[in-house]
């Protein structure tokens, strides 16, 4: 996540092309790589929060995992959260404090 997405040319300019797959997501524009869904842009939601990276792991059951996740001592900052075409996640953070999301891929995006 960015502050400035539009002058973003990616972590390594020359190693990946911010390009194509481009879906609305929170009033902005998420960018993926065109074929897979290792890493992709989007500006910030929260206003004065620095950029940085944000880990997202794949689940068959989002609902099951954002439970378990809570259940073991995670702190839900937003669950069930659709994006278009991609699927929903829920943001959370950890025990101690590090923040990542659980993501459930809409049918057909790919296996988890």
């Amino acid at each position: 996540m960015t502050n400035q997405p539009e002058g973003a040319p990616g972590p390594w300019p020359g190693r990946f092309v911010w390009q194509a797959h481009e879906v609305p997501v929170m009033g902005s524009i998420y960018k993926g790589l065109p074929e897979s869904q290792v890493a992709g842009m989007m500006k910030n939601p929260m206003n004065g929060a620095p950029s940085c990276w944000l880990a997202h792991f794949f689940t068959p059951d989002l609902a099951a995992s954002t439970s378990k996740a809570k259940e073991l001592g995670a702190k839900a900052l937003m669950e069930n959260a659709p994006i278009p075409e991609v699927g929903a996640f829920t943001l959370l953070d950890d025990p101690v404090g590090a923040t990542f999301a659980l993501l459930q891929a809409a049918p057909g995006i790919g296996d988890c």
